[in-house]
């Protein structure tokens, strides 16, 4: 079973068959569902993976007042388009069943902690760019590494293809949540079974990250969305991680027994 089953099959087992989506945004940076409990999910929108969302697009009209779990399943899809909506879906009910005691919680970018981690000549592998994290990752290590699959982000990346050959030999790995949605996650995690320390952080990390941990990961950094309508109104308008900031708050998690 691969984390986006074992995330389905967590959220099936908290009893929310009840609860629907109340509205689906499919954003030019991202996607957001938002459910009748009034929780927002998250996922970045993949656009330059998948130029054209034809398997999404053909269910355009049908998505509202459908039950959030049947859609949340979309992330276990073929179809990237469907990934990402399923996605955010799940990441709305990973909102609504959080317990935020069940973790070492702090509030704030994962970075600072991420930095502290790093020895001067440990390889570092960044999966997915990032541009606030590449220059500290850089300064801070003997070599950074960037995978990015979209060719439109990739400047001096390397195509995420190139994973078997550089992450079995990484100290310190940092992995996007859109690792999750385009179903990359299980593959890196299997090559990076030797990496000192792995992270997932970013806008599309589920607020359950039980199954990352039980696959090595030391630390999530994920967000709680605290102003829904602003969100959502952002997310329509196109706005991307900069703009979501002022509708968040950021979030790291750690086992309570971890790092």
């Amino acid at each position: 079973m691969g984390v986006v089953e074992e995330l389905l099959e967590r959220i099936e087992d908290e009893r929310v068959d009840d609860l629907t989506v109340e509205e689906a945004i499919l954003g030019v940076g991202y996607t957001a569902v938002r459910i009748d409990s009034g929780d927002v999910g998250l996922c970045h929108s993949l656009l330059g993976e998948n130029p054209c969302p034809r398997g999404i697009s053909k269910r355009a009209g049908t998505l509202r007042d459908m039950k959030a779990l049947e859609l949340a399943r979309l992330a276990a899809s073929q179809d990237l388009s469907e990934r990402v909506v399923g996605m955010a879906a799940l990441n709305a009910l990973a909102h609504h069943i959080f317990q935020e005691h069940r973790y070492r919680v702090w509030r704030g970018n994962l970075l600072p902690h991420l930095l502290r981690e790093i020895k001067p000549s440990d390889t570092v592998v960044l999966i997915g760019y990032i541009r606030p994290f590449e220059k500290p990752l850089r300064e801070a290590s003997s070599k950074l590494i960037i995978l990015e699959n979209d060719p439109t982000r990739r400047g001096r990346a390397l195509p995420g293809s190139e994973a078997p050959r550089i992450l079995p030999e990484a100290d310190i790995v940092v992995i996007t949540g859109s690792s999750i949605a385009n179903g990359s996650i299980d593959e890196i995690l299997s090559l990076s079974q030797d990496a000192r320390f792995k992270a997932v952080v970013g806008a599309s990390t589920p607020l359950l990250p039980d199954p990352l941990f039980d696959r090595g990961v030391d630390a999530v950094g994920a967000l709680r969305v605290v102003d829904a309508d602003s969100l959502m109104q952002i997310v329509a308008e196109g706005g991307g991680t900069r703009e979501i900031r002022r509708a968040v708050n950021y979030l790291n998690l750690a086992p309570i027994d971890g790092c």
